[in-house]
């Protein structure tokens, strides 16, 4: 089985303590290995890159995180996405209605009034927008484990969530060297206008960045972060070597200890089963 380094990125708001988190993230990637795919020993070398503590002064005690990692109940295969006409019909309605908002904001007022939805509700992406020091300290957080990842001349799969796919591809764009053999997004708002807009600023039309060998985009129709876009090929170019996004539906079923479905929520869409294909891919083990 091939040995992978596999860096994760997470999202915005704060988060457990460093060690917790990553434990977190890869005990559900294990779990759904292990469930989908019949893998219980894979060599993934994990390292999650995190930036929360650039933010938040101190970080939430995992008893008080309300959707921590849980194991998913039951036996067997985790659900795959739903598939049928009316469900393709409906991603599609909701991807019409974020192209329409995408175009509605390209209107001076609209572009103000978006910027301050971002900044009252998600502030750490408004920061990461406007604090270049903050901007450029987040970045080299991931940069860091890049460089180190190269060093183990294995292939590097980085996998990003939510505002981390934002700070991923920016670093990809910012250094076409990186050599990403497998970049995999997960409830990724890359489609929408404000969240293209400022890198488009800085770094040219959207487009796969050049060290990219394939990019798979996995979002969940209800997950409110990506359904306004959840296909993402349309919005990137391919890149100089003919590599283009692709999507993929997923069904993330994660339920917080309260009882309450969070279809953005990390760890339920690390043990997708799409997720765990791709993965399984990767290791050269054979698909279940």
């Amino acid at each position: 089985m091939t040995a992978l380094t596999l860096i994760g990125i997470h999202g915005l708001n704060n988060k457990p303590p460093a060690p917790v988190l990553s434990a977190w993230w890869e005990n559900s990637l294990r779990e759904g290995l292990a469930r989908n795919q019949s893998i219980r020993r894979a060599r993934l070398n994990f390292r999650l890159t995190y930036w929360a503590d650039l933010l938040h002064e101190t970080p939430m005690q995992p008893d008080d995180d309300p959707a921590p990692y849980l194991q998913e109940s039951g036996d067997g295969a985790l659900p795959a996405a739903r598939t049928g006409f009316r469900r393709r019909m409906a991603a599609l309605g909701f991807e019409a209605v974020g192209k329409m908002a995408e175009a509605a904001a390209r209107a001076p007022i609209l572009e103000t009034l978006v910027e301050e939805l971002v900044h009252e509700r998600a502030s750490d992406l408004y920061r990461y927008n406007t604090d270049l020091a903050l901007r450029a300290a987040v970045r080299q957080r991931l940069a860091t484990e890049l460089e180190a990842a190269r060093a183990t001349r294995r292939p590097v799969v980085l996998i990003a969530h939510s505002m981390g796919s934002i700070i991923a591809y920016d670093v990809l764009r910012r250094q076409p060297d990186t050599a990403i053999a497998h970049f995999i997004t997960i409830g990724s708002p890359l489609g929408l206008a404000d969240v293209k807009r400022p890198s488009a600023g800085e770094f040219g039309p959207p487009e796969v960045p050049a060290g990219v060998a394939h990019w798979t985009n996995l979002a969940d129709p209800h997950d409110p972060v990506a359904a306004l876009d959840v296909r993402l090929r349309s919005d990137y170019q391919a890149n100089a070597r003919s590599v283009r996004i692709d999507d993929a539906s997923v069904r993330n079923t994660y339920v917080s200890p309260a009882g309450k479905a969070n279809p953005h929520k990390v760890y339920g869409y690390l043990r997708t089963p799409e997720m765990s294909s791709v993965l399984a891919t990767l290791l050269g083990a054979p698909q279940t």
